[in-house]
C-alpha cells in the first residue's frame, strides 16, 4: 500500500467554539515546524471537526548539515497557548514510516 497523505481529524467536542491558533510539527533532535497564525485561526463550532492532511513530504525534512529529521509528533495549540497531543499520533506515524 503506499502513501500518499494522512488524514488528520480534529473535532470539538466541547460546548464552547474552540480556536486553534497553530499546528506543531515536532521532529528528531528537536526540531520543530509550525502550521497557522493568528491570520489562519481555525474556529470550531460544537461538535464541528477540521481534516489537516498530512503528505509525505511532512514526514523528513532537510537539516542544516545535510542530515534529515523524521516527524515524530503533531500537537494542537490553541490560542490560549495550551497544547493538545493527538492520541495515537506517534503509532500511526510509525505504521506510515513502515509503508515506505
Amino acid at each position: 500500500m503506499l502513501f500518499n497523505h494522512l488524514d488528520i481529524y480534529i473535532y470539538n467536542h466541547g460546548r464552547r467554539d474552540a480556536a486553534i491558533d497553530r499546528i506543531v510539527y515536532k521532529y528528531s533532535d528537536g526540531y520543530s515546524t509550525y502550521h497557522g497564525s493568528n491570520d489562519d485561526l481555525i474556529v470550531l463550532k460544537e461538535n464541528q471537526r477540521k481534516i489537516v492532511k498530512l503528505d509525505y513530504s511532512d514526514l523528513i525534512i532537510p537539516g542544516s548539515e545535510g542530515d534529515v529529521h523524521y516527524l515524530e509528533d503533531i500537537v494542537i495549540v490553541d490560542i490560549r497557548g495550551n497544547e493538545y497531543t493527538i492520541p495515537n499520533c506517534k503509532e500511526m506515524i510509525d505504521k506510515v514510516h513502515q509503508t515506505r
